[in-house]
């Protein structure tokens, strides 16, 4: 893992720009045993089940991201800032589940329990903001857009489910700065 920043004021008053990027790597390994005994009644009758299996969980998780900020100066009083997020991430999420065997070991898959999920995603989001200060009254308009795109592909089954969203953002935030 690893995060970088580069901050720059230029000489004119203002003038600013700024990259942050991240880039985070994770694997973890859990395991769950699940002890039951379910009881089902319907028309008079009763049936139990009992459940004792294991459930092993791998996930591997690699992300990036990315911003950039630009600030400039249109006057005394008022200056355009425009701004980039990206993000880009893969998610690898395995769930073997299991059964005891006659040695009372976990070892018998339980594959109707068992999935394989690999995701994929980008989201991209750009901004414009006008910011205008006038003695203690700071007015800050802004207007961004956002895409994001998720890719899902479940190896069990084969299926892959993308998902593909647009947003716009507008906003606007009016401060009074009492100090």
């Amino acid at each position: 893992s690893h995060n970088l920043m580069f901050f720059k004021n230029f000489k004119k008053k203002g003038r600013t720009l700024n990259f942050t990027n991240s880039v985070n790597t994770n694997s973890t390994e859990d395991d769950q045993v699940n002890e039951a005994l379910n009881a089902f009644f319907a028309d008079g009758f009763s049936d139990t089940t009992l459940l004792d299996q294991l459930r092993n969980r791998d996930r591997d998780n690699f992300s990036v991201s990315m911003n950039a900020n630009y600030t400039e100066p249109v006057s005394k009083q008022s200056s355009l800032r425009f701004a980039y997020q990206g993000n880009y991430y893969i998610d690898k999420d395995q769930i073997s589940t299991f059964t005891k065997n006659g040695n009372g070991k976990y070892e018998i898959p339980e594959n109707d329990f068992t999935n394989d999920l690999r995701r994929k995603s980008w989201r991209n989001g750009f901004g414009a903001s006008w910011i205008w200060k006038y003695k203690k009254l700071t007015l800050t308009a802004t207007a961004s857009v956002m895409a994001l795109d998720i890719y899902n592909d479940f190896r069990k089954t084969g299926n892959h489910v993308n998902q593909h969203f647009r947003y716009f953002i507008p906003g606007l935030n009016i401060n009074w700065n009492s100090l």
